[in-house]
């Protein structure tokens, strides 16, 4: 196992930092900070539970691209406490190692040396759930060769982009392997009150390998930036993930990627989106409280990914236009949002109380 060198954060939760790029898997700025700040709350978590139970629902559907140390799917259950919502959780991630350097960072007591209580309160049952899966894939014959929580069939090994982006950007024409590995129940593990179904390997791969009916409340997006490892950035890979959002849920990033952006604002994802949902759905999904998926990137930018921004403008326009050109900015975005909502509404098929709407991403 290769060592991810752990990095103490100016909040004092830790996060890890990649072995290979040096990357770290969370700002360094405060990684619980992010955690609860640009996922959990970006994502309106809280609020959006309390929007499902009333609609009768039990769980609150998330999906984790990026497990990490665990610190969103924490910050998750913090989110969801007190809501009358169980956390039900799928996780993906690339390499188990971080996984396994987290744990044993938690049982040498040196994970959480100083971090606040409430993340090590919400952490516990996530730690748990994550020690028992590995626990568990180490027992497994033919260790490596699937990924754990997964149907049989799925590989862990990385898969040519060459081969993943076609099933991605058409999902009705995956392998024969993937197909019949759909009908294969996925196995899952209690983390608190609530599930977690971690899937270890290519999200590419896993993500697809999913019953197709399988729609999320909220999706956070926190892969290794674009620059080192833009696998997971490809249009491809954001329709897919757009196809698995539910009604009304929002994915939350840090990314500002100019190609990120145009990825989350194509119009295969907000067609996907819309697509209504197949049978046995939840009444989530046909609930008065339907609305398209949203993707937050912009109101996630912080000081750091502002400032840049805002010299440039200095500089090209001088201190005296700011204002005049904050104000027209901000107009044309207003414009730019009443015309996606009446172009949505406009197009939003007619829902027919007898018949039971089909699902789709």
């Amino acid at each position: 196992m290769n060592a991810w060198p752990l990095l103490v954060t100016s909040d004092g939760s830790p996060t890890l930092v990649h072995p290979g790029h040096g990357e770290a898997c969370h700002s360094r700025t405060g990684a619980w900070t992010e955690a609860r700040e640009r996922y959990a709350r970006a994502c309106r978590l809280r609020e959006r539970a309390r929007e499902l139970a009333e609609d009768g629902e039990r769980e609150f559907r998330l999906l984790d691209v990026g497990t990490g140390l665990g610190l969103n799917l924490a910050a998750a259950i913090e989110a969801l406490d007190g809501t009358g919502l169980t956390l039900d959780a799928v996780s993906l991630e690339l390499e188990s190692s971080v996984i396994e350097r987290t744990l044993l960072l938690a049982r040498a007591g040196e994970l959480h040396a100083s971090s606040p209580a409430e993340l090590v309160r919400a952490h516990a049952p996530v730690l748990d759930a994550l020690g028992r899966v590995l626990a568990a894939r180490e027992r497994a014959p033919g260790r490596g060769a699937r990924v754990w929580g997964a149907p049989e069939g799925v590989e862990a090994e990385r898969v040519a982009p060459t081969r993943v982006a076609p099933e991605l950007a058409s999902p009705a024409h995956a392998s024969d392997e993937q197909a019949s590995a759909e009908r294969v129940p996925p196995e899952r593990v209690a983390m608190g009150d609530g599930r977690l179904l971690l899937l270890l390997g290519d999200g590419r791969v896993t993500l697809p390998a999913l019953p197709r009916e399988l729609r999320f409340d909220a999706v956070f997006l926190d892969a290794f930036s674009p620059g080192v490892d833009g696998a997971l950035w490809q249009p491809a890979f954001l329709a897919e993930l757009a196809r698995r959002m539910a009604p009304g849920a929002i994915l939350s990033t840090y990314s500002v990627s100019l190609s990120v952006r145009a990825g989350l604002a194509a119009p295969v994802l907000l067609h996907r989106a819309r697509e209504p949902r197949a049978l046995g759905s939840s009444p989530r999904r046909a609930s008065h409280r339907r609305s398209a998926p949203r993707m937050h990137v912009f109101a996630l930018m912080g000081l750091q990914e502002w400032w840049p921004i805002l010299l440039i403008a200095l500089l090209l326009f001088g201190g005296s236009k700011l204002p005049q050109l904050a104000r027209a900015m901000g107009s044309s975005v207003n414009e730019f949002k009443q015309g996606m909502a009446k172009g949505m509404h406009d197009k939003e098929p007619t829902e027919k109380p007898a018949e039971t709407p089909t699902k789709g991403n």
